[in-house]
């Protein structure tokens, strides 16, 4: 994805309402059964930020929707995009990669985006983590 716009007219693009973010009715409708009824503010700000292909580094208090703030964009993007399918191989690529600190956040990650993803053609997997630290590999 190619950022799109000017820095400028990014910090004015400001999502009011789940319609105005631009998310296809799949996932509007399961915003909406999560309980979300508007933007929280890192929302409002950071889905067209990250819609737009720029980078965000946001900072907000826990509950204030951080998580959404991420995951929406990516899910309306891969569903606008398709999935890659290689015809070479039966085994899929990942589309993204999602990377956080610790295992509870990981979890909380997974769950939201099997919530949001619920009859979509995009699917959520969490998978073992490996580290590699110099030669050896450890197995969490």
């Amino acid at each position: 994805m190619e950022p799109t716009g000017t820095l400028q007219e990014e910090k004015e693009a400001v999502s009011e309402t789940f319609d105005e973010a631009e998310l296809c009715e799949t996932l509007r409708r399961n915003v909406s059964k999560s309980g979300y009824v508007k933007p929280t503010p890192v929302q409002k700000h950071g889905i067209p930020i990250i819609s737009a292909g720029r980078d965000l580094m946001a900072c907000a208090q826990t509950g204030s929707g951080k998580t959404a703030s991420f995951l929406l964009p990516i899910l309306q993007q891969l569903m606008v995009d398709g999935v890659a399918a290689s015809c070479f191989s039966e085994l899929q690529e990942p589309e993204a990669i999602i990377v956080a600190p610790t295992r509870e956040l990981i979890n909380q990650i997974y769950l939201e985006a099997r919530k949001f993803a619920f009859g979509c053609t995009v699917f959520s997997l969490k998978h073992k983590l490996y580290i590699k630290m110099d030669d050896m590999t450890a197995h969490i």
